[in-house]
């Protein structure tokens, strides 16, 4: 059976009150809580740029509760695909992060984007398998801009790393990567802008 996760990059705006969410708010009202009713998928922004305590994802798994089926897909931080740092600490707290979500059932993916300047050749193909081995055992989609990724072999190569390759529509800009839907080990991720 096919299941369709529907969602947006993060909850929390405030200009989507009152267009979403109710004008009133009252002193219980959460955003979180709220969006779930109406969407089965959520993707944190804000893990690109911090590292949020374990605790946190505690209290969004207590805020979906009643929907069985909502899954969070966490962005991973920019020291990974940016700046390209392995530091143990910061290994260890991504997977407490995604460990709580795992536990919980909630879990959707590990999204991993680089900028357009990460090219598919040997030396981006060796530093993904070696991230790879950071966060084996977790599902990943892995988001590339430049044009490079676009080829057969790099499709085997995430068929092969087990990464599903993010469908984006960004605006094609010199050697952005253009628009696929590409169904990877029985998945596909799109990201719409």
């Amino acid at each position: 059976m096919t299941k369709f996760m529907i969602g947006t990059a993060g909850w929390w705006y405030k200009d989507w009150s009152p267009m979403f969410y109710p004008k009133k708010q009252g002193e219980g009202f959460d955003r979180l809580t709220y969006y779930s009713r109406y969407f089965n998928f959520v993707e944190i922004n804000s893990t690109y740029y911090q590292y949020p305590h374990p605790g946190v994802a505690l209290e969004w798994l207590k805020k979906v509760e009643e929907r069985d089926d909502f899954h969070f897909t966490v962005k991973l931080h920019q020291d990974f695909t940016h700046k390209r740092e392995f530091v143990k600490q910061n290994i260890d707290s991504v997977r407490s992060l995604l460990d709580v979500l795992v536990r919980g059932e909630r879990f959707g993916g590990l999204l991993i984007q680089f900028p357009y300047s990460f090219p598919f050749n040997e030396v981006s193909a060796n530093y993904l398998v070696n991230l790879n081995d950071h966060f084996c055992g977790y599902r990943k989609i892995l988001e590339v801009r430049h044009r490079s990724w676009d080829s057969p072999e790099a499709l085997d190569f995430c068929r092969e790393w087990g990464l599903v390759p993010a469908g984006i529509d960004q605006p094609r800009i010199g050697e952005a990567i253009p628009f696929r839907f590409n169904i990877v080990n029985g998945r596909a991720y799109l990201r719409l802008h």
